[in-house]
């Protein structure tokens, strides 16, 4: 989930989204969405967020390939907040058991 705009990350924020901000060699986001690999029978991982589709289009494309698993970016119509973009997107991501949440940067379990 990507619930915030990076304010506190500006100026690096300007030019890339947060959560595709490199961080050793990888954008941010990569880091916790690799290691969900290790998660059995994981069947899907969807990015929540509100930056435009396109932003994240290629790495959505090339984490699926790499990890073989599908991901999709939900975009909200505006920021939710956390919480508040899982309501709304509620009956897509609930269609599958279990469920794990996490933030780029932090998890929940």
């Amino acid at each position: 989930m990507f619930t915030f705009t990076g304010t506190r990350f500006r100026p690096l924020s300007f030019n890339v989204p947060k959560p595709l901000f490199p961080l050793a060699g990888q954008p941010m986001v990569h880091h916790p969405i690799s290691a969900c690999k290790k998660i059995p029978n994981l069947a899907q991982i969807y990015h929540l967020g509100f930056y435009e589709e396109r932003e994240f289009a290629l790495y959505v494309s090339s984490i699926s390939n790499e990890l073989e698993i599908p991901v999709r970016y939900l975009k909200e119509d505006r920021p939710h907040g956390s919480a508040g973009g899982l309501y709304h997107f509620r009956d897509l991501i609930m269609e599958e058991d279990p469920i794990f949440i996490f933030t780029y940067d932090f998890v929940h379990a």
